[in-house]
């Protein structure tokens, strides 16, 4: 069944009956048409990871300000043999050095906007590896399926076309941009049929002869004439020495559900997974939901996870391996109060900084899949801001990643108000940190959610509150996820809430002395909930995709 931007509305709590049966499995995405080329694949005879594979590369044409095949990510899987994690984020190309960037933290920054903004891309490579490993169906017959959509082209919707209109201004800049998603320098209208020739061809590519048709040939000589062109650096020993890894999850416990999550560079995951144990330590169940005292201590899991993710955050392969193994440690211990209070203290920081605008910066997006077997993927990828670096690749018609702003560059915090350390230095070949935190909740050897977000900064405090809220509490996942949410990223010292907690909550707040920065929207999260006894199964994309695009 295809789950798109479809919001089912129920108030029944499981174990009442959810919405659907697991046969032949469900794709939840933030494009409907994606979402259908997914759920296809499964029909088919597909499993999950194929499945996956196909909603990626679909989203890479219906969805270009996140979905791509110039970006990567993080993908969970979990298979008979157990989870595992790939991490296919983007590198930083050999030559790059900080000196190279300026007025870092700005829309107009070189971290942010053109060539030099540009990471060498993981999404081909990451894609093609999960099929290698778990894949059934041939990659060609998965592929081959996304070509039509590119070469026949899409209707664009309204909301798509609002999300190329507040980025007309950026994407202007650049001839190819232009070109490919402007008409006469204006901003495509609704309902216009949008054909990607070309982006077509680098499908057929893709689908011929695999990721090497990425990393090397024409397509590789496309993408580094244009970064070089503009005054990037990445060269085609960037592209043909990437390579995608395996790493150990992260494994959390919670009441009675094993938490996966992707572990460094995914600071993200360690966010959540922190959260997660500080929330069942602190008992936060038992707290009426919205009150003042349980957004004071939600603020409170998060300003700690926060410091202990920022500490480590950074590639793994210059992580010393004493501090790689207590960042383990630390986001799988089992904490009691007294134990978050010694943890608390370590990890303090006394003068926060930055700007509370940087918390609703957009980006990225996120599917989740489960097929009839069980099998399940929680996948989470990203060109980084939404449109990425705004460059298009010239005659092969997709975005590259701006994910040079993920790094640390400079004495500051980078775009999204982060202040992190050492570790996420920028320096050639090394994967900057990452918010994005895409889980997989496990109980008993099987699979009972796949879930995970866009949003920066506030994707593992979106999947913290969510996953809390259904295993904790009980609580639909519709319901979960429609909920309001909190958010803190201890830079800057603000807390962050969406509109429509109760006035009084927020003034008993604000007269305590928090500083409050009230938003529409933090996070946008797309999950599946699976009932073990009768493989019935929620599905949900949050309705607060509409303030996404």
């Amino acid at each position: 069944m295809t789950f798109g931007n479809e919001q089912r509305r129920h108030t029944l709590r499981f174990p009442a009956q959810p919405h659907l049966r697991l046969d032949p499995g469900c794709v939840v995405s933030y494009c409907p048409v994606a979402s259908s080329i997914g759920t296809r694949v499964l029909h088919n005879g597909g499993n999950a990871v194929d499945a996956a594979v196909a909603t990626g590369l679909a989203l890479a044409v219906t969805y270009p300000q996140a979905g791509n095949l110039g970006g990567g990510g993080f993908m969970m899987i979990s298979a008979g043999d157990g989870v595992h994690m790939l991490d296919y984020r983007e590198t930083a190309p050999s030559a790059v050095d900080a000196s190279m960037y300026d007025d870092e933290g700005s829309d107009t920054s070189k971290s942010v906007l053109g060539a030099l903004a540009v990471g060498v891309p993981g999404t081909v490579a990451g894609l093609a590896e999960a099929h290698t490993r778990f894949g059934r169906m041939p990659w060609h017959e998965i592929v081959a399926q996304v070509v039509p959509l590119a070469y026949e082209g899409v209707w664009l919707s309204t909301r798509q076309a609002a999300a190329m209109r507040l980025y007309h201004d950026t994407l202007k800049q650049f001839e190819s941009t232009s070109r490919y998603f402007l008409e006469a320098g204006a901003a495509l209208l609704p309902g216009t049929l949008f054909r990607q020739r070309d982006l077509a061809r680098t499908l057929e590519s893709i689908a011929d002869s695999g990721a090497a048709a990425f990393y090397r040939g024409w397509i590789a000589d496309r993408i580094v004439a244009q970064v070089t062109t503009l005054g990037g650096v990445l060269c085609h020993e960037d592209l043909a020495a990437y390579r995608p890894h395996w790493r150990t999850p992260l494994r959390r416990s919670f009441y009675g559900n094993d938490v996966y999550l992707p572990s460094l560079p995914s600071a993200g995951g360690m966010v959540t997974a922190f959260a997660l144990s500080a929330a069942q330590a602190l008992e936060l169940e038992s707290l009426k939901y919205g009150t003042p005292q349980w957004v004071i201590n939600w603020s409170r899991v998060f300003r700690t996870a926060f410091a202990i993710g920022n500490r480590f955050a950074g590639d793994p392969e210059v992580v010393a391996p004493a501090d790689l193994a207590l960042a383990h440690e630390l986001c799988e211990r089992e904490l009691d109060r007294s134990g978050l209070e010694k943890i608390e203290a370590e990890f303090r920081v006394r003068e926060p900084i930055g700007d509370a605008a940087a918390a609703r910066r957009l980006s990225t997006t996120h599917y989740s899949v489960m097929d009839r077997d069980g099998m399940a993927v929680s996948n989470t990828y990203s060109i980084n801001t939404l449109f990425g670096s705004k460059l298009v690749v010239d005659g092969a018609g997709f975005f590259l990643n701006n994910t040079m702003a993920d790094f640390r560059i400079g004495s500051g915090p980078n775009w999204y108000g982060l202040l992190q350390g050492d570790n996420n230095r920028l320096a050639g070949k090394r994967r900057p940190a990452s918010s994005m935190a895409p889980a997989i909740v496990v109980q008993e050897g099987s699979v009972t959610m796949a879930i995970g977000g866009s949003g920066g900064p506030r994707i593992p405090t979106s999947v913290a509150q969510v996953i809390s809220a259904v295993f904790a509490e009980g609580v639909a996942l519709s319901d979960a996820v429609s909920r309001r949410r909190v958010h803190h990223q201890l830079f800057p010292d603000d807390l962050v809430i969406e509109k429509g907690f109760q006035t009084s909550t927020i003034d008993r707040l604000s007269k305590d002395g928090h500083p409050i920065f009230v938003v529409s929207s933090l996070s946008t999260v797309a999950a599946i909930r699976r009932r073990l006894e009768d493989d019935e199964i929620a599905a949900v994309l949050d309705q607060r995709f509409g303030d996404f695009w």
